[in-house]
């Protein structure tokens, strides 16, 4: 079992490779195109915080645009093979213990729920958490990426798409609730004015320009003391000002990747300026990477929390729903099965609509899954109304199940989820 604080292979790999490419000019959180985030070939569940960095800068460093990474076992299990001379990548996962005999020193492993509450009784000094013991243990897997093995089927990229216009920025600015303006030949931001300052964006020379400085100085204003409230009060060029540059500029990259914000080999020369107050922080300790790393990790589902992106992503889905090839597909539903009508969406995210005592449902899909063996639950659900309230879309939406072959039946006033 491994200490929480203590820095596995796949961490000292990362420190590694950036602090080498820093030296080197290669800024490693920036990339040319259009990045899915890497994700686990069997689970389907994708990568986050220290995993997904390593994995998308050894892709970077590769020329890899296939997100998928599988073991050993998965590579075996379905009679693949590694390409010569392919090398693995080190991932860890982390999960939680409780110690339940002290002779023995016996450990079980319990849910995040219990030992987050844990940590926050603890913190108050409650007596019942005197005589409980948690702590974290790791696991670190080797995985290869798809473009090293042998007989997979090769990875189809998903069609970018031009940005024209960045409804999720200006909606993230609305809901914050900062002071936003356009104007002068500097871009900041003011703590104490709570005010974000970039120059017009008729000065900008590309819609990427425009939206990332957008992000970049919008994030340092979730540090503000009604917001996340970090220490923003360290002058230009001082460690503390390094450290918040460092977070917020590896934040600002996994929104744009999260949003879909295609970047170019010449976007990185913009952060130059940043990284050389970032390089003596990262040597005197390495360790303020992966401070910076899960601390924008903080700050990456903050944004696009209060940026309402998924919102906006689902609504733009269902305002272009096209019905699947297959149409119809009888699932598991509660004890027994129901027929869902599933459709394809411009982002690639699949939805079924079903009606259960003749009132319409509907969920997302979740990537390559099995629909004659998945069971939807509560995770999957969307509440229809949130997205539906023009009555237009919501006859559209029957319009496409009568034309699935199915029959709803039900007033719109009925509809419920």
């Amino acid at each position: 079992m491994k200490n929480s604080v203590a820095k596995s292979k796949a961490r000292q790999d990362l420190v590694n490779r950036y602090l080498d490419s820093l030296k080197q000019d290669k800024i490693p959180w920036r990339c040319g195109w259009l990045n899915e985030m890497p994700y686990n070939y069997s689970s389907k569940k994708k990568y986050r915080g220290v995993n997904a960095m390593l994995l998308n800068f050894i892709s970077m460093m590769n020329g890899w645009l296939d997100p998928r990474w599988m073991t050993w076992n998965d590579v075996i299990k379905h009679g693949w093979a590694v390409k010569k001379g392919s090398k693995c990548a080190h991932v860890e996962y982390w999960y939680p213990m409780r110690l339940v005999d002290k002779e023995s020193k016996k450990w079980v492993k319990v849910s995040w729920e219990e030992y987050n509450t844990w940590k926050a009784n603890r913190s108050k000094n409650q007596s019942e958490t005197e005589n409980l013991v948690y702590t974290l243990g790791c696991k670190s897997f080797d995985v290869f990426n798809g473009e090293c093995i042998v007989g997979i089927d090769p990875y189809i990229e998903k069609a970018s798409a031009k940005i024209e216009a960045t409804p999720f920025v200006d909606k993230l600015i609305e809901n914050l609730g900062v002071t936003y303006k356009e104007e002068g030949s500097r871009a900041f931001y003011s703590p104490s004015k709570d005010m974000v300052v970039i120059p017009s964006r008729e000065r900008f020379e590309s819609q990427y320009e425009y939206d990332a400085k957008r992000l970049h100085e919008l994030c340092h204003s979730t540090g503000h003391a009604s917001r996340k409230n970090r220490d923003l009060s360290g002058e230009f060029g001082s460690e503390s000002y390094a450290k918040e540059e460092l977070r917020v500029e590896i934040a600002a990259s996994l929104i744009g990747i999260d949003i879909d914000l295609p970047s170019t080999d010449a976007n990185l020369d913009n952060h130059v300026a940043y990284i050389q107050s970032w390089i003596k922080v990262l040597e005197n300790d390495p360790e303020e990477l992966f401070n910076a790393i899960s601390a924008a990790q903080v700050i990456d589902e903050y944004v696009l929390e209060q940026g309402e992106y998924n919102h906006m992503r689902i609504q733009q889905d269902l305002d272009n729903l096209a019905v699947h090839e297959d149409g119809v597909y009888e699932v598991q539903h509660g004890k027994g099965t129901e027929k869902v009508a599933v459709f394809d969406s411009p982002s690639g995210q699949a939805y079924a609509f079903l009606c259960i005592k003749g009132r319409l449902q509907a969920y997302t899909i979740p990537e390559g899954c099995d629909l004659e063996h998945h069971r939807f639950g509560k995770d999957d659900r969307i509440d229809l109304d949130e997205y539906f309230m023009d009555g237009g879309m919501k006859e559209q939406i029957y319009d496409m199940i009568d034309e699935a072959g199915m029959q709803e039946e039900q007033a719109d006033d009925e509809m419920e989820l």
